[in-house]
């Protein structure tokens, strides 16, 4: 019997799952410094993650390379994130204990384009789940994204406007503020226009006397 039983054993831990394996390559990288969170954001991708949860420490790593000055590690943590949400309500409750909401709408403000949508993915997926939507409107986010949707374009696979869809979603508050903030912008745009219309006439000679 416990022949029976070690060779059970051996047998487990051979067929242990591929996505376990992936999971432990790139988050042994996380202890390398910047380069090394980057590399292994890099190589957090749904197949190698699917259903697990990320330990505290890793998660602290990641978010740590959220807030880096470098905005290749902003953008590739940022995408982590949105990757790990689009997960399940496990993974976005992590994410969102973790305190990610504020450092991800700090790069909704201040990141690079790609940093930004990448911001607008995350939450979009965070949203899905009832309890973070308000934490998100609440931390500013809205006037951002409507701001960045402005910006870019508006369409069923803009980042922004699935964030902003996605937080309508079973809310109230947040549908009347974003139409009210879209109705801003719409504003501010017609006006800009309007004011390069008149710029860019010429004007007029005007005789000396």
């Amino acid at each position: 019997v416990s022949v029976d039983k070690t060779q059970k054993s051996v047998q487990s831990t051979a067929t242990q799952p591929t996505q376990q394996r992936e999971i432990a390559r790139p988050m042994a990288h996380l202890d390398n410094g910047t380069q090394g969170v980057t590399a292994a954001l890099q190589g957090m991708t749904l197949a190698s993650i699917a259903n697990a949860l990320l330990s505290e420490e890793q998660l602290r790593l990641v978010l740590e390379a959220l807030a880096s000055p470098a905005p290749g590690d902003q953008e590739q943590a940022a995408k982590a994130l949105a990757n790990r949400a689009k997960i399940d309500r496990a993974n976005r409750a992590q994410i969102f204990g973790a305190g990610a909401i504020p450092p991800l709408v700090r790069l909704l403000r201040n990141g690079t384009a790609g940093g930004k949508n990448q911001a607008a993915r995350a939450l979009t997926y965070l949203a899905q789940n009832n309890e973070i939507r308000d934490a998100i409107a609440e931390e500013g986010a809205l006037e951002l994204l409507v701001a960045l949707e402005a910006a870019t374009g508006r369409g069923p696979r803009c980042p922004p406007t699935m964030a902003l869809q996605r937080l309508t979603y079973h809310n109230e508050n947040n549908r009347d503020a974003i139409k009210r903030l879209r109705a801003a912008a719409k504003r501010a745009q017609v006006s800009r226009g309007q004011n390069t219309a008149v710029a860019a006439t010429p004007s007029g000679d005007v005789n000396a006397s």
